[in-house]
């Protein structure tokens, strides 16, 4: 087991030793441990292993380039939350641009202004911080939540959520093909990038008969063979549903490429079963008080189950009478507990 330095750990991959020299007697003069690969491959099999806090990249190398070894980073789940920043001596648009695509956080050009690069190191750690301490919050308060960028592609997702997935995909096999990758995953890259058309559409895969629905621009309901998945977009990707360029930043968000999402974790059997035994609702009324749990709006809820505002009504009426409420708020407060449990 490698012992991580106590302190920032940069790792600087370039093929100039002299830039490799100069930064790391940067580093080292204000406190930051410094890792050095003068070649990309060597680079990666240090950031692998070691596992730094932040890389500053030379975008022109022989072997492999920094744009090709930063695609690398971002599609290696341990090494994807690293923040990159690129140095090189091309400051053309078509460089930034390309740097920016690959994944890089930030670009500085040579020669380098020592002063401003620890500056832009330092503010990058405190975000990078900022960030995996949320993602840390969410991990430990059970949270399904995940984040896709503007294709609708996993950044990244809570235990929680790998969990209940790898729950659904085992019990939607049908033979050798994932159904996560085959059908969830696919669902959710057409929801994003379809938000501002609101569409519903039906289709079928090897695990029966999918719908899905945008809902408002923020929801989708998906109907894999009798049982049902729902996501809400809580965060990210702008005023989604109400900005025309609905990926556009907005401010104060930190990052306008990452949608967080909230996951509705299908236990509904076993959430029914026991709203039925405690309340002797139907499975019809244990339905809705599951959904009213949540937090829905009876037009959501209408979309979910696929019944009419007017028709859930009528079994809220139900509800409140089994649990001798006279309220959405009293009935979500008798339900939650027992759902915890």
């Amino acid at each position: 087991m490698n012992a991580k330095p106590s302190s920032d750990t940069i790792l600087v991959v370039d093929d100039s030793p002299e830039t490799l020299s100069l930064i790391n007697d940067t580093l080292e003069q204000v406190g930051l441990t410094c890792l050095v690969a003068l070649d990309p491959k060597q680079g990666l099999h240090i950031a692998q292993k070691m596992q730094p806090d932040l890389i500053l990249l030379d975008g022109v190398m022989p072997t492999m380039s920094g744009f090709e070894f930063c695609q690398t980073c971002k599609i290696q789940p341990e090494l994807r939350a690293i923040p990159i920043i690129f140095m090189t001596g091309m400051s053309d648009s078509e460089s930034i641009v390309k740097a920016f695509s690959a994944g890089g956080i930030d670009y500085v050009t040579k020669p380098i202004d020592t002063q401003a690069l620890v500056a832009r190191i330092r503010v990058h750690l405190a975000t990078a911080k900022i960030i995996r301490s949320a993602q840390s919050a969410l991990d430990q308060a059970g949270q399904h939540i995940f984040a896709v960028d503007r294709s609708g592609k996993l950044l990244w997702q809570t235990p929680q959520v790998q969990e209940s997935l790898e729950r659904y995909n085992i019990s939607q096999a049908s033979g050798p093909t994932d159904w996560l990758s085959t059908t969830f995953w696919p669902a959710v890259e057409r929801w994003i990038c379809e938000l501002d058309r609101n569409t519903q559409e039906t289709y079928s895969t090897h695990a029966g008969t999918v719908k899905s629905a945008a809902l408002g621009n923020s929801s989708l309901n998906l109907h894999i063979n009798g049982q049902h998945l729902h996501l809400d977009i809580l965060l990210g990707g702008g005023a989604l549903g109400t900005n025309p360029a609905p990926f556009q930043k907005t401010p104060g968000e930190a990052n306008a490429n990452e949608i967080l999402i909230r996951l509705h974790a299908n236990n509904d059997r076993d959430d029914n079963h026991i709203l039925m035994n405690a309340f002797g609702l139907s499975q019809r009324e244990s339905d809705v008080l599951i959904w009213i749990a949540r937090g829905k709006t009876n037009r959501e809820m209408g979309h979910i189950l696929g019944i009419s505002p007017r028709t859930i009504n009528k079994h809220l009426e139900q509800v409140f009478k089994k649990l001798e409420v006279d309220n959405r708020t009293n009935a979500a407060a008798k339900a939650i507990p027992l759902l915890r449990r």
